[in-house]
Protein backbone atom coordinates (compact mmCIF):
# COMPACT_ATOMS: atom_id res chain seq x y z
CA UNK A 1 0.00 0.00 0.00
CA UNK A 2 1.47 3.35 -1.04
CA UNK A 3 1.68 6.47 1.13
CA UNK A 4 -1.05 8.15 -0.96
CA UNK A 5 -3.40 5.25 -0.28
CA UNK A 6 -2.73 5.41 3.45
CA UNK A 7 -3.48 9.14 3.47
CA UNK A 8 -6.66 8.49 1.43
CA UNK A 9 -7.75 5.91 3.98
CA UNK A 10 -7.15 8.37 6.83
CA UNK A 11 -9.22 11.06 5.08
CA UNK A 12 -11.99 8.60 4.35
CA UNK A 13 -12.02 7.26 7.92
CA UNK A 14 -12.26 10.80 9.32
CA UNK A 15 -15.37 11.53 7.25
CA UNK A 16 -16.89 8.13 8.02
CA UNK A 17 -16.17 8.47 11.76
CA UNK A 18 -18.14 11.71 11.91
CA UNK A 19 -20.99 10.22 9.90
CA UNK A 20 -21.19 7.02 11.94
CA UNK A 21 -21.05 8.87 15.27
CA UNK A 22 -23.78 11.20 14.04
CA UNK A 23 -25.99 8.32 12.95
CA UNK A 24 -25.53 6.62 16.33
CA UNK A 25 -26.53 9.88 18.10
CA UNK A 26 -23.12 10.08 19.75
CA UNK A 27 -22.16 13.27 17.93
CA UNK A 28 -24.43 16.09 16.80
CA UNK A 29 -24.10 17.18 13.17
CA UNK A 30 -23.71 20.81 14.30
CA UNK A 31 -20.91 20.05 16.74
CA UNK A 32 -17.43 21.42 16.20
CA UNK A 33 -15.90 17.94 16.29
CA UNK A 34 -18.19 16.70 13.52
CA UNK A 35 -17.37 19.70 11.35
CA UNK A 36 -13.62 19.38 12.00
CA UNK A 37 -13.69 15.67 11.10
CA UNK A 38 -15.49 16.45 7.84
CA UNK A 39 -13.31 19.44 7.03
CA UNK A 40 -10.07 17.56 7.64
CA UNK A 41 -11.11 14.40 5.81
CA UNK A 42 -12.59 16.23 2.83
CA UNK A 43 -9.57 18.52 2.52
CA UNK A 44 -7.19 15.55 2.48
CA UNK A 45 -9.26 13.80 -0.18
CA UNK A 46 -9.67 16.99 -2.26
CA UNK A 47 -5.90 17.61 -2.31
CA UNK A 48 -5.19 14.02 -3.32
CA UNK A 49 -7.89 14.13 -6.01
CA UNK A 50 -6.41 17.37 -7.34
CA UNK A 51 -2.97 15.79 -7.51
CA UNK A 52 -4.42 12.86 -9.46
CA UNK A 53 -6.48 15.21 -11.69
CA UNK A 54 -9.73 13.51 -10.76
CA UNK A 55 -11.92 16.57 -11.24
CA UNK A 56 -15.22 15.03 -10.18
CA UNK A 57 -13.74 14.09 -6.82
CA UNK A 58 -12.07 17.51 -6.53
CA UNK A 59 -15.50 19.08 -6.91
CA UNK A 60 -17.17 16.67 -4.49
CA UNK A 61 -14.56 16.84 -1.75
CA UNK A 62 -13.91 20.54 -2.28
CA UNK A 63 -17.58 21.41 -1.79
CA UNK A 64 -17.74 19.01 1.18
CA UNK A 65 -14.77 20.77 2.81
CA UNK A 66 -16.18 24.22 2.01
CA UNK A 67 -19.56 23.40 3.58
CA UNK A 68 -17.83 22.06 6.69
CA UNK A 69 -15.61 25.17 6.87
CA UNK A 70 -18.58 27.53 6.59
CA UNK A 71 -20.44 25.56 9.28
CA UNK A 72 -17.42 25.72 11.57
CA UNK A 73 -17.00 29.47 11.04
CA UNK A 74 -20.71 30.08 11.74
CA UNK A 75 -20.45 27.99 14.92
CA UNK A 76 -17.36 29.88 16.12
CA UNK A 77 -18.95 33.29 15.38
CA UNK A 78 -22.09 32.32 17.30
CA UNK A 79 -20.02 31.08 20.21
CA UNK A 80 -18.02 34.33 20.38
CA UNK A 81 -21.22 36.38 20.14
CA UNK A 82 -22.70 34.44 23.08
CA UNK A 83 -19.58 35.06 25.16
CA UNK A 84 -19.72 38.81 24.57
CA UNK A 85 -23.28 39.21 25.88
CA UNK A 86 -23.67 37.00 28.96
CA UNK A 87 -26.36 39.19 30.61
CA UNK A 88 -28.60 39.01 27.55
CA UNK A 89 -28.07 35.26 27.30
CA UNK A 90 -28.97 34.75 30.96
CA UNK A 91 -32.12 36.83 30.50
CA UNK A 92 -33.10 34.90 27.36
CA UNK A 93 -32.50 31.60 29.15
CA UNK A 94 -34.78 32.67 31.99
CA UNK A 95 -37.45 33.80 29.52
CA UNK A 96 -37.29 30.46 27.71
CA UNK A 97 -37.47 28.54 30.98
CA UNK A 98 -40.44 30.61 32.16
CA UNK A 99 -42.24 30.16 28.82
CA UNK A 100 -41.66 26.40 28.85
CA UNK A 101 -42.97 26.11 32.39
CA UNK A 102 -45.99 28.21 31.54
CA UNK A 103 -46.78 25.80 28.69
CA UNK A 104 -46.59 22.89 31.12
CA UNK A 105 -48.77 24.65 33.71
CA UNK A 106 -46.01 24.84 36.34
CA UNK A 107 -46.11 27.94 38.56
CA UNK A 108 -43.14 30.31 38.50
CA UNK A 109 -41.74 31.95 41.64
CA UNK A 110 -39.57 34.58 39.94
CA UNK A 111 -36.14 33.02 40.23
CA UNK A 112 -34.54 30.23 38.21
CA UNK A 113 -36.21 27.46 40.23
CA UNK A 114 -39.84 26.51 39.71
CA UNK A 115 -42.44 25.88 42.41
CA UNK A 116 -42.66 22.13 42.10
CA UNK A 117 -44.69 19.81 44.28
CA UNK A 118 -44.33 16.06 44.18
CA UNK A 119 -46.89 14.24 42.08
CA UNK A 120 -49.65 12.47 43.99
CA UNK A 121 -48.45 9.06 42.78
CA UNK A 122 -44.97 9.80 44.12
CA UNK A 123 -46.51 10.70 47.48
CA UNK A 124 -48.48 7.45 47.55
CA UNK A 125 -45.34 5.41 46.87
CA UNK A 126 -43.48 7.35 49.56
CA UNK A 127 -46.29 6.71 52.05
CA UNK A 128 -46.22 3.00 51.31
CA UNK A 129 -42.45 2.85 51.68
CA UNK A 130 -42.27 4.93 54.85
CA UNK A 131 -45.24 3.47 56.63
CA UNK A 132 -47.94 6.12 56.75
CA UNK A 133 -49.33 9.54 55.91
CA UNK A 134 -47.51 11.20 58.84
CA UNK A 135 -44.09 10.59 57.29
CA UNK A 136 -44.71 12.45 54.03
CA UNK A 137 -46.32 15.88 53.67
CA UNK A 138 -48.09 17.15 50.58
Amino acid sequence: MSADQVVQMVGTLLILAGFILSQRNLLHADSSLYLVLNLTGATILAVLAFQGQRWGFVLLEGVWALVALVGLIVRLVERSRLRRRPDRNRRLGTQRLRAGMRLRGIPWNGDRTPNLKPASQTLRVARLMHGGPDDVSE
